[in-house]
């Protein structure tokens, strides 16, 4: 879908690719529309997790500034600078999944090198290497790399619980987890954390009259449902990397 907003610059290419439940490859960001279900990693469970879209819209990315951001593994992806992203704190990867804190959302453009990390399709924590300031397409010298011309903001359910798997590529080595577009500009959203407390997921809200409800989520225990095609290409990455060693 399109819109008409352009004031938002929380995107990312229209070309980017993610995974849509019941397809068998990556499609373009820009053929995704609401409804469907699309691939995230689910920072309470700890794993691979189908989320609905629930906002997708397409807008001018003249004026807008990118950003390319490179992990230590060579996986880069750009997007606008004020991209929101949950980053991992580098010296915390070893805790995994459980027990840990989600961090609080940061502008792609705030990530610090080597202190965060974001999650991959692989399942690790890859150290952030680079952030490169791109600029804007209208302001691009003749010769250099363009710039897109068009963004895609993308938000789906929960989107304090799932980052979206987003690719430069058609391959499934290249994915990076991102938040929703919803997450930027949303104070209280993004201060708001998930903790795994035992057998159970706490949800922290800064409402006193939630944290008096003490309501609380259980932490997600089963896999989600992959089409046979996604199963097999994901089983057949690892087991290469596997082989191939670190």
């Amino acid at each position: 879908s399109s819109s008409a907003n352009t004031a938002a610059g929380d995107c990312l290419p229209v070309d980017a690719m993610v995974w849509v439940e019941g397809q068998p490859l990556p499609i373009k960001l820009g053929g995704v529309g609401s409804g469907q279900r699309v691939l995230c990693y689910d920072h309470l469970g700890g794993g691979l997790k189908y989320a609905g879209v629930e906002d997708v819209a397409t807008h001018d990315a003249s004026a807008s500034q990118w950003v390319s951001v490179t992990l230590e593994d060579g996986t880069s992806m750009q997007m606008t600078a004020d991209h929101p992203v949950y980053p991992a704190v580098a010296e915390d990867r070893g805790m995994g999944p459980r027990g840990g804190v989600v961090q609080p959302s940061v502008r792609a453009g705030d990530l610090e090198p080597a202190q965060h990390c974001l999650e991959v399709l692989r399942m690790v924590s890859m150290p952030v290497r680079e952030v490169r300031v791109l600029g804007a397409a209208r302001d691009q010298p003749d010769g250099q790399p363009a710039l897109p011309v068009e963004r895609v903001s993308l938000s789906v359910q929960q989107p304090e619980r799932h980052s979206i798997f987003v690719a430069s590529g058609a391959g499934v080595e290249g994915s990076v987890a991102v938040a929703s577009a919803c997450v930027a500009g949303a104070p209280a959203a993004a201060a708001r954390g998930y903790q795994v407390s035992k057998t159970f997921v706490e949800v922290k809200e800064e409402s006193e009259e939630l944290q008096t409800q003490g309501r609380r989520q259980r932490r997600c225990g089963t896999a989600p449902a992959f089409s046979q095609p996604f199963a097999q290409s994901a089983e057949s990455l690892l087991a290469r990397r596997t082989a191939s060693g670190p």
